[in-house]
């Protein structure tokens, strides 16, 4: 009977159209966890990029465009002799008045503008007069400045010691 036929033909052809939305669904959901996927393992990376950093003998300071700090490790904290969150946000010019006027800010400046990777030893005088003395290597990095420190004051006071006695000696 045409009826039944018809009726069999549209029964296949709505299994066909539920096994179509099926199968769409499923690759929705099957992209949906790809995305989770990679977005939890660009998470986990950068937490590692993040801890590596953290855990690093040298200070890293990662500084924006605007000369906001935007990363400090605890090694830069203790250079600075500040707290992570006593800087994190501000600009170095409210963190430290009068660094504007700096060589060691004008060295940050031409890495900042001309992006090409620079090395210092600079002496840094803290608010309270206290002097310390620094290797530093700044690169340009997609969020501004990557900044590297390593304290060599005990090396310089050592040096300078031997300046002395050297003087004293040739008298």
């Amino acid at each position: 009977d045409a009826t039944g036929a018809t009726a069999a033909t549209e029964e296949k052809e709505l299994f066909r159209e539920l096994a179509e939305d099926i199968s769409l669904a499923l690759a929705g959901i099957e992209a949906e966890k790809k995305r989770r996927q990679a977005e939890e393992n660009e998470m986990a990376s950068a937490e590692r990029y993040r801890q590596t950093l953290d855990c690093m003998l040298e200070g890293v300071q990662i500084i924006g465009f605007d000369w906001r700090y935007l990363y400090l490790n605890d090694a830069a904290c203790k250079h600075a002799r500040r707290a992570r969150d006593e800087l994190i946000g501000r600009t170095m010019m409210e963190s430290y008045p009068g660094i504007g006027e700096t060589k060691l800010f004008t060295f940050l400046r031409q890495c900042k503008e001309k992006r090409m990777p620079q090395h210092l030893e600079n002496e840094f005088s803290y608010p309270d007069g206290v002097k310390g003395w620094f290797e530093l290597s700044v690169a340009p990095v997609p969020e501004g400045i990557c900044i590297l420190s390593i304290d060599i004051t005990e090396n310089k006071n050592i040096e300078e010691h031997l300046i002395v006695k050297e003087r004293l000696a040739s008298i």
